[in-house]
Order: structure tokens, then C-alpha cells, then sequence
């Protein structure tokens, strides 16, 4: 995946997990979470996959934490 597209978006939503295929999908290829505030090890392995273009992990991190999260912040 390459990184140099002319579209960017900035954000920082603490979910942006949940978003981010769709993003990239569109030509945007940032990764603005704020999740790199406040879990920045499950962030970074995050950025990582999606650089690398890791489908598994970028399934599984957000299954296995941002949605679980989200739920709770919906609470």
C-alpha cells in the first residue's frame, strides 16, 4: 500500500479503527486515531498492519479491542 496519495484526512477520533479499510478504500492513507493517546501499543500494531496491508490483523485488532471499546463508550 502506498502511502502518497493527494488526499488526506485529518481526524483523531478515538474509533478511527472501525473506519479505516473504508478510508483507505476511498484513496485516503493516513491513520489519525487518538488511540495513539491512549493505547499507543494497540495503535502502533494497528498502523503497522495496515502499512504492511495485514488483513487479518486489521480485523482482529479492532474485533478484539475498538469494538469492544465502542460498545462500552456507547454504554
Amino acid at each position: 500500500m502506498e502511502f502518497t496519495s493527494r488526499l488526506a484526512y485529518i481526524g483523531g477520533m478515538p474509533t478511527h479503527e472501525l473506519f479505516t479499510e473504508a478510508y483507505y478504500g476511498a484513496g485516503i492513507s493516513n491513520y489519525p486515531s487518538a488511540a495513539f493517546i491512549f493505547v499507543p501499543e494497540v495503535a502502533l500494531k494497528f498502523c503497522t498492519a495496515l502499512r504492511v496491508d495485514d488483513r487479518a490483523a486489521m480485523q482482529n485488532i479492532p474485533d478484539t479491542y475498538f469494538y469492544p471499546f465502542a460498545k462500552l463508550r456507547d454504554r
